[in-house]
């Protein structure tokens, strides 16, 4: 179960790289990084709700906090999707 495991990992991150360049060739680096946010957003505010039992409370300073690390993560992957326009998936 743990090799299946790694191996799953390994696949789904190498390949996510793959898809990443795929995906520029029909949208713009803006795009896809706010559209892979946005799903990304969707699974977890799903998944959170689903284990709080829906009472789900956000405190205005934890809203701030949120905020800047979405801000965070879509920087990045912006940035990597940016230099992906540059060089080769592989």
């Amino acid at each position: 179960m743990a090799y299946g495991s790694v191996v799953l990992a390994a696949a789904l991150w190498g390949g996510s790289i793959v898809a990443q360049k795929m995906a520029l060739t029909s949208f713009s680096a803006v795009e896809a990084s706010v559209l892979r946010d946005i799903g990304g957003l969707a699974i977890l505010l799903a998944t959170w709700w689903s284990k709080e039992g829906g009472a789900v409370r956000v405190s205005g300073a934890d809203a701030r906090l949120l905020g800047l690390l979405g801000l965070g993560v879509l920087g990045n992957h912006l940035l990597i999707l940016m230099g992906l326009n540059y060089v080769s998936g592989g």
